[in-house]
């Protein structure tokens, strides 16, 4: 059974007043900003490599594939791998 620590009213208020006024800084000075969410759509699309570049599938591989050639289709199918300015744009989107 857990040891239950009683606390002087004195204690008590002093641990009250303590989080209340670390948390009125944090809203005052902007300590604890609220995060950057996640850009849901890019997440499903692009993935970050080590080195920070966005490596993505290529377009015009998902229908009228018919009469498109194989070979095309092959190379359709590999990762491109990018370092542009709009890439790392959405890079940061990602972290």
């Amino acid at each position: 059974m857990p040891v239950r620590t009683i606390l002087e009213p004195e204690a008590l208020a002093r641990a009250a007043y303590s989080s209340l006024a670390l948390r009125a800084q944090n809203m005052i000075f902007g300590l604890n900003m609220p995060k950057q969410k996640t850009h849901k759509a890019s997440k499903k699309r692009f993935r970050v490599t080590a080195n920070g570049k966005l490596k993505r599938s290529q377009a015009g591989k998902k229908h009228i594939n018919s009469y498109k050639a194989g070979k095309r289709k092959r190379h359709l199918r590999a990762k491109l791998v990018q370092d542009t300015a709009l890439a790392l744009k959405y890079v940061e989107h990602l972290i």
